[in-house]
């Protein structure tokens, strides 16, 4: 059977420049496209819900920061979960933060407050802050989480998946 070559050559024009734009990202370190470019920081480590984990000031421990809910099209159930965790990784903070808010990029600036909200299945969730359901994807986006911990602010930002 002949191969139809208009057909070989449509997809030899899809497929090359992807190829090039990969190659060149590895080369240079960036990724393809308008607006990429380099991380900042090195990649944030992965805490024990599969969220970025972050460390606190002071040595005092890490937030967590996940979106948890039903990720759909319209993105409306989705919530910002924060849990704060002792150095240890694997208990909660005595003290939760007050204060508690995230910014993410591609929101308008919009300040998006967390709240105490424990699920009684997971240990960890003494140190659970949830904000209300909106359009909240942390996927690729970058932000900032914020709050008062032993009387101090912090602020915290990542951008991608990625330490600030």
């Amino acid at each position: 059977m002949p191969i139809n070559r208009e057909r070989r050559s449509r997809r030899t024009r899809r497929v090359v420049p992807g190829l090039v734009c990969l190659a060149l990202a590895a080369l240079t370190g960036s990724g393809c496209g308008e607006g990429a470019s380099s991380p900042v920081g090195p990649p944030a480590a992965m805490g024990p819900h599969n969220g970025l984990l972050l460390p606190l000031p002071g040595d005092h421990g890490f937030v967590e920061i996940l979106n948890e809910g039903k990720i759909d099209r319209s993105q409306r159930k989705i919530t910002v979960a924060a849990y704060f965790l002792r150095p240890d990784k694997q208990s909660p903070l005595e003290s939760l933060p007050t204060d508690v808010k995230v910014e993410i990029e591609g929101t308008g600036g919009k300040t998006i407050p967390l709240s105490p909200a424990a699920n009684p299945p997971d240990p960890l969730s003494a140190a659970r802050l949830v904000s209300a359901p909106g359009p909240y994807l942390l996927s690729q986006r970058n932000g900032e989480v914020s709050g008062t911990l032993n009387g101090e602010r912090f602020t915290l930002g990542f951008d991608g998946g990625r330490l600030r």
